[in-house]
């Protein structure tokens, strides 16, 4: 089950996909379309995914840059292709911003719009 499934739009460009629905809440106020999991670790049924694909051209999956997060997110990339994106690498993991809304509480929201801007564009 996604915690924001029904108040999706019909089409998008994109979508992403992330662990809480605090996250989920502070992506949609910087105007990005977004669920949530569970948990990182949840997986989905092939219907979900596929739907998913129709409505969006491109689904991310945003976690946590610790082990779960990643392996979760790399589970449903390797599954469905979704394409994985965190706030932290190996260089920024100390950085104290785990999620988008820890980053939020510190910078403003056209910080927090370019730096999500930023890590779709390594997709691209």
């Amino acid at each position: 089950i996604f915690q924001g499934w029904d108040q999706l739009p019909e089409r998008g460009e994109f979508i992403i996909i992330t662990k809480s629905l605090k996250d989920v809440m502070v992506l949609r106020t910087l105007g990005f379309i977004s669920v949530a999991l569970q948990n990182e670790i949840t997986s989905i049924k092939d219907t979900v995914a596929h739907e998913l694909y129709e409505r969006f051209n491109d689904v991310y999956i945003l976690n946590d840059f610790d082990l779960t997060g990643v392996i979760g997110a790399n589970k449903l990339k390797k599954k469905y292709g979704f394409k994985p994106i965190f706030l932290q690498s190996f260089k920024t993991r100390n950085n104290g911003y785990k999620d988008i809304s820890d980053f939020r509480l510190k910078h403003t929201n056209q910080e927090s719009k370019l730096l999500i801007y930023k890590l779709l564009e390594k997709w691209k």
